[in-house]
């Protein structure tokens, strides 16, 4: 994959960067699931203490679809951002993924 602006830049400053395609992506897909999980639950958590009522039958899907964005926006260009199980074994049942990346998405 061709490295973007943002990719570059980060290298300019840090000086290092994961050659392992594989650990990269593995790292990107841990990276996205803890967004996801983190701001999905922060949502359902702040429904919960400030007890909105009505307000939290829209703001909990809203809220963990935002979460799922998230997650897309931070591993979406480097794994697929599947941040699922059953979608890494589904992927790699039909083909479109290697058997022996699935242990590392998983």
């Amino acid at each position: 994959m061709k490295p973007n602006t943002v990719t570059r830049a980060w290298r300019q400053v840090t000086g290092c960067c994961i050659e392992n395609t594989l650990a990269r992506q593995a790292l990107a897909e841990m990276v996205g699931t803890l967004v996801l999980t983190l701001v999905g639950d922060c949502v359902l958590a702040s429904l919960a203490v400030f007890q909105l009522g009505s307000v939290g039958l829209a703001a909990a899907p809203l809220g963990w679809g935002l979460a799922v964005f998230l997650g897309v926006l931070v591993a979406g260009g480097v794994s697929g951002a599947h941040m699922n199980p059953a979608v890494t074994v589904a992927l790699a049942t039909i083909g479109k993924l290697g058997w022996c990346n699935v242990l590392a998405y998983v």
